[in-house]
């Protein structure tokens, strides 16, 4: 739904984008895409609406990726769309603001009951993220303005 949305704001803009799906969740982004002169690598994450979720586990690799950026979105069942969407991230062309130093541990414990702490994860809470009023507004977002315009056409450098 979140992929449909996005690509359909680009198309509507006249954007030429283009989408990779990661295969392995290992370097800590779903989607990587390319829209104008910006590549973007998105690491995604849902609630449904009405969840207690406080925070999300960032992988420290997407810290990496020039423009990395999270997704949140508040998925609401009742009205099958995104209730609210959530943003972390920077201007395009910049990486990630710093995660912090608060070290994600699994949801499972192990046979003694302990949770590991996940080296590689930090947690991020929710007050970190822009809250975003809509679809066109996170495009605008991760993509920019320049070069890209609301009657469908592509300004030219």
């Amino acid at each position: 739904m979140f992929l449909g949305q996005l690509c359909l704001e680009l198309l509507e803009r006249g954007v030429d984008y283009s989408v990779l799906h990661a295969e392995v969740d290992k370097d800590g982004y779903d989607l990587v895409v390319e829209a104008g002169e910006v590549i973007r690598h998105i690491q995604l994450k849902v609630m449904i609406a009405g969840g207690a979720r406080a925070d999300v586990s960032v992988n420290t690799k997407l810290a990496s990726k020039p423009s990395g950026c999270v997704v949140w979105l508040v998925w609401d069942p009742t009205i099958r769309d995104f209730g609210a969407i959530r943003w972390f991230g920077d201007s395009p062309g910049n990486k990630l603001p710093a995660l912090g130093d608060r070290i994600a541990r699994h949801s499972r414990a192990n046979a003694l009951g302990i949770k590991a702490e996940r080296l590689a994860h930090r947690i991020v809470p929710v007050r970190r993220f822009d809250k975003v009023d809509n679809m066109g507004r996170l495009v605008d977002i991760l993509f920019g303005k320049a070069g890209i315009q609301t009657d469908g056409s592509q300004e030219s450098a």
